[in-house]
């Protein structure tokens, strides 16, 4: 429980006394100017929303976890703004009509609608690979919202969801409203790369006090947090990372000595399709056909092999030096960083690379601004939709759930 202590010391450092900050204004139609009534107004990925009264006006008191503030409404594309969450604040927020919803008729014939093929593929990169437990429990309750365009020239998915979607999350407890701004998905197969842009709201799944589902939840929650890229960069914040269980370490990418180049493959492969269509029109070679079947799927094997391995510095360096005097996030290369828990058998790799001449600045609550520019692989890569905690969790500070 010693462990626990260094933890929690940051919260405490914010005097309980503080005057709480708000953020008050009016949302309206930004053609019409009237008032939107009833929109909704929260921050970002956060559990803390509001919504405007019938002549559009809301308050809301800041929170520091996020500082994007998003404006939704029915029939409007959803606006996001920064907001100082240390003063007291008016902004006036206009709302643009969301076109592709009025033209139903002409988005319609733009795009394939809903087909189970697009929907797992979707479901597969943005919720996770259904072989988790976790992604199991989480179960998209609108799939009728999403509608899919795919381009056959470039291999490209993309999904649109004209309303918000719902996500159920049996596993930590929550229900996700997930505002789809974009999704893409480029390529097929383990090369694919794909992109998606999204606001989000958090709410507590309602459950009693001494529920034994809410019990595991929390306990889940605690899984997924200790050595999550959120916990890393809380810690490297408050200056305890390797304290809190982690190592960072420099690191450089190889070429993979045992994978044949692109064009030694492309070109076994051919000769063996040959192979194996020549001997199909033969008989009494089924040994033979067989052989070069097996050659086959080496050869396919083989290619899955990723082309480049990560060589990490055996002994690791100071986290502190990742960060600059005003909190800004800056390093050149490639870090690996290394969670192993003190009090538990979790234990994580992940791999973060950000643009040459990049910094991102670190808020007080353990998040990035500019995050899109930081390159994730490892464990921290494949946190999708499932194990996604709002900004404002934090583990209890005495846990019953853990020795």
């Amino acid at each position: 429980m010693k462990w626990s202590l260094i933890f929690i010391l940051p919260f405490l450092l914010i005097p309980i006394f503080a005057k709480a900050q708000h953020i008050q204004g009016q949302i309206i139609d930004a053609k019409t100017e009237k008032p939107i009534p009833f929109a909704s107004v929260y921050f970002n990925h956060t559990t803390h929303g509001t919504g405007a009264d019938e002549n559009g006006r809301f308050q809301i008191k800041a929170d520091t976890a996020s500082t994007s503030l998003i404006f939704q409404a029915v029939g409007y594309r959803p606006k996001a703004v920064d907001v100082n969450c240390k003063e007291d604040t008016i902004i006036n927020v206009s709302l643009s009509v969301n076109i592709r919803t009025l033209d139903a008729v002409t988005v319609i014939g733009e795009k394939k609608r809903l087909s189970r093929q697009y929907l797992s593929t979707f479901k597969n990169d943005f919720i996770g690979n259904p072989k988790n437990k976790l992604v199991r429990k989480c179960e998209l309750l609108n799939p009728e919202a999403l509608s899919f365009e795919f381009d056959q020239e470039t291999q490209t998915l993309r999904a649109f969801a004209d309303s918000t979607l719902h996500i159920r999350n049996h596993a930590l407890g929550y229900d996700m409203d997930i505002k789809l701004t974009s999704f893409e998905r480029a390529g097929v197969g383990q090369s694919a790369q794909y992109l998606f842009k999204y606001y989000s709201k958090f709410r507590e799944i309602e459950w009693k006090a001494k529920s034994k589902k809410r019990s595991q939840a929390l306990l889940e929650r605690e899984k997924v947090y200790y050595g999550s890229s959120m916990h890393f960069f809380r810690a490297l914040g408050s200056g305890t990372a390797e304290k809190e269980g982690f190592s960072v370490y420099r690191a450089q990418l190889v070429p993979n000595p045992n994978r044949p180049p692109d064009s030694i493959l492309l070109h076994q492969t051919r000769e063996v399709d040959q192979e194996i269509r020549r001997l199909r029109t033969q008989d009494g070679v089924r040994l033979k056909l067989l052989q070069a079947q097996n050659k086959k799927n080496n050869l396919l094997r083989k290619s899955a092999w990723p082309k480049v391995l990560v060589k990490a510095e055996k002994q690791p360096f100071s986290s502190a030096s990742l960060l600059s005097d005003f909190q800004e996030l800056r390093f050149t290369g490639y870090i690996v960083v290394h969670y192993v828990s003190p009090f538990s058998e979790i234990e994580k790799y992940a791999m973060i690379t950000i643009p040459s001449g990049k910094s991102l600045l670190l808020l007080e609550s353990g998040h990035l601004i500019g995050a899109d520019l930081l390159e994730v692989n490892g464990d921290w890569a494949h946190m999708k939709a499932a194990t996604f905690l709002p900004f404002d969790y934090t583990p209890p500070f005495f846990s019953e759930l853990t020795p």
